[in-house]
């Protein structure tokens, strides 16, 4: 097994620790302005704060984290993997039972994470500027007590180069670089816990630490940070977690970490031109809040903007499809989407942004690919313009779901003459192209005549078919789902009927495109193929490594404890005149796909972890002092 150098494994539990306690903390939070936002530099470019609320208690995931029989046979792998992020040398050392109790003490307790700061292209490489901040108050004690081993190892791993300063009458722990500056700095500071990245801890945690003396531009009066919460706040929620960034500065680190790649530099100037045709070079802020509406999660995001949203992203956020249109979809739908769209706007939008990105070079490709078309006898045009601005895609056990199996494309019809024409120009066209490789066969069901391209030779396990019926153009990778199909629109129980569905859209709104997760129903469908595959991973793990990991067939749960703590997930968007709002529901974010779509929370962890990487590899300070010799103390303000 891969051991981390002490070094590496310093600076890696410095980033992924405060990670784990953020997504842990920010599962709690209550109607109050954003912790810390007064303490805060008004540059700071992402926030994330919460609070805890008594209503958190009664949802899905405090259910779940607090049931022994889902979290019990987890607890041993989570104590090894979190010795093993701090590289402990004895492979069979433990932490504390009750290490857990840190995490529950976390979710009781008011915070903020920010990143003040990100440069992936300095001289000297990667540098960032982040702190976590935790109010623990009466948990203090307990909460200490629990880190006590965790801060341990870690001071055992970074060894001598580990070094102590004064702060308003605490202690607190630091790494120093090469010019003896602390660029690691943890502990605590009364009742607040604190982790600090960066070079610049010296006069930045007095101010944050230091209630008594008021910032000259906090974020909190920012007109970045009040132009987004004040548009996002209409109408008022009760916030249990909100997060902010700078939109403009978060999208120049990005694009200076990714052209810092030499295969990714030659897009750099290009950048400009990407950023405006996507539509993102008028959004000034992303601002974030979620609240618990009927004991789900319901978060509002908004890409604040300063002038009318634009580009290709603003192209999908339309009005919503008819309710009729819905009835296409399966009652049972594991995952469904609906989205009101021209083909042929969408083919010219997708052009105009090639060619506003790259110039002459689309507008040749583009040339070359509708001549090709023209001269087979299908011109691009004439294959989208029959097509309506109506479509649906999902995928259901009642219509052969399985992982890939079920998954079926709607698309209303405008011109149904037209399209019989194009889809009969089209299977000649095929026809031509797979010659004796493969064939379009057409067979009558049901009175629809359902196309299916067959292959004779090579291997493939599916076979694309295609029908039209009643106004509507069905796409599937099999007949048997085009048949299933073409009964569901023919009268099918459909998800309007579902009031699971009915329940979400409720909290999200009816204004725009949807796509809906139901939790209960994927798992349902893939429990079956899930449980061998993670039976399989968990013996692995017991025979593949030295000391044998604490695992056991029973930390993949039932099916019915997964379904009873999963729910329904699902979101919508659309335009106002404030920029693009997106409105999104979760019964269990914990084990929701939803759940990883924040740009703050992305960049929040992004940021430290590249600077991590590039820390590790410079030279260790070469020190023969104990490990708690004093540093240069920090005055009290």
């Amino acid at each position: 097994m891969f051991t981390p150098t002490p070094r590496r494994s310093g600076l890696r539990i410095l980033v992924i620790f405060p990670a784990i306690l953020a997504l842990f903390a920010g599962m709690a939070v209550r109607a109050e302005p954003p912790p810390l936002v007064e303490r805060l530099p008004g540059t700071t470019m992402v926030y994330l704060g919460w609070s805890p609320n008594a209503a958190m208690q009664e949802t899905r995931p405090a259910k779940m984290l607090a049931d022994e029989q889902f979290i019990g046979p987890w607890r041993g792998l989570l104590q090894r993997l979190l010795l093993d992020l701090i590289d402990a040398e004895n492979p069979r050392e433990k932490l504390p039972d009750d290490w857990t109790a840190m995490l529950a003490d976390i979710a009781q307790c008011q915070g903020a994470f920010a990143l003040l700061d990100w440069q992936p292209a300095r001289a000297n490489g990667s540098t960032a500027q982040a702190a976590l901040i935790i109010n623990l108050g009466a948990r203090r004690k307990s909460f200490e007590k629990s880190f006590q081993p965790v801060h341990t190892r870690l001071k055992g791993r970074l060894g001598g180069t580990v070094q102590m300063m004064k702060l308003q009458g605490s202690w607190l722990w630091l790494k120093p670089d090469a010019m003896e500056r602390p660029i690691y700095v943890w502990g605590f500071v009364g009742d607040r816990f604190v982790i600090y990245w960066g070079d610049q801890a010296e006069r930045f945690l007095p101010t944050l630490i230091d209630n008594s003396q008021p910032l000259a531009n906090p974020l909190a009066s920012s007109p970045g940070f009040t132009n987004a919460m004040q548009a996002l706040a209409d109408p008022p929620r009760d916030s249990i977690l909100t997060t902010y960034m700078d939109a403009p500065r978060a999208l120049e680190a990005l694009r200076k970490a990714l052209t810092r790649d030499s295969s990714l530099k030659q897009w750099s100037p290009f950048w400009p031109s990407l950023i405006k045709q996507i539509g993102l070079d008028n959004v000034q802020a992303v601002a974030e809040s979620t609240s618990i509406v009927e004991g789900n999660f319901v978060t509002r995001t908004l890409l604040r903007t300063d002038s009318p949203p634009h580009g290709l992203l603003a192209a999908m956020i339309n009005p919503p499809v008819d309710e009729s249109f819905l009835q296409c979809i399966p009652s049972d739908a594991m995952v469904a989407a609906a989205v009101r769209m021209d083909p042929v706007k969408v083919y010219e939008q997708l052009k105009a942004a090639a060619e506003g990105i790259a110039g002459a070079a689309a507008t040749g490709a583009f040339n070359a690919i509708e001549k090709s078309a023209a001269d087979l006898g299908v011109g691009t045009r004439d294959v989208l313009a029959p097509l309506g601005d109506q479509w649906a895609i999902y995928n259901s056990a009642s219509t052969g779901g399985w992982f890939f199996t079920g998954w079926t494309l709607v698309a209303s019809v405008r011109d149904a003459d037209r399209l019989d024409r194009t889809l009969e120009t089209t299977r000649q066209l095929l026809a031509e192209l797979f010659g004796d490789s493969g064939q379009i066969e057409i067979r009558e069901i049901d009175g629809v005549r359902i196309h299916t391209l067959l292959q004779n030779e090579g291997w493939s396990v599916m076979a694309p078919s295609w029908a039209a019926i009643d106004g509507h153009l069905v796409v599937g990778l099999y007949p048997q789902t085009v048949q299933d199909a073409v009964r569901q629109i023919r009268g099918g129980a459909n998800i309007t009927g579902n009031p699971q569905f009915a329940a979400a859209r409720g909290r999200i709104g009816v204004d725009g495109p949807f796509v809906q997760i139901s939790g209960p129903e994927l798992i349902r469908n893939l429990y079956p193929m899930g449980l061998p595959l993670m039976t399989f991973v968990l013996n692995q793990g017991r025979r593949e490594s030295d000391f044998g990991w604490p695992t056991h067939p029973l930390m993949m749960p039932s099916a019915r404890t997964l379904m009873d703590y999963s729910g329904i997930s699902a979101v919508t968007a659309r335009q106002t005149d404030k920029g693009i709002l997106r409105i999104k529901t979760q019964g269990n974010p914990l084990l929701s796909p939803l759940t990883l779509d924040s740009p703050a929370l992305w960049l929040a962890v992004m940021a430290p972890i590249d600077a991590m990487e590039v820390e590790a590899m410079r030279p260790t300070i070469p020190t023969t002092g104990p490990a708690t010799a004093p540093a240069r103390p920090i005055d009290e303000p």
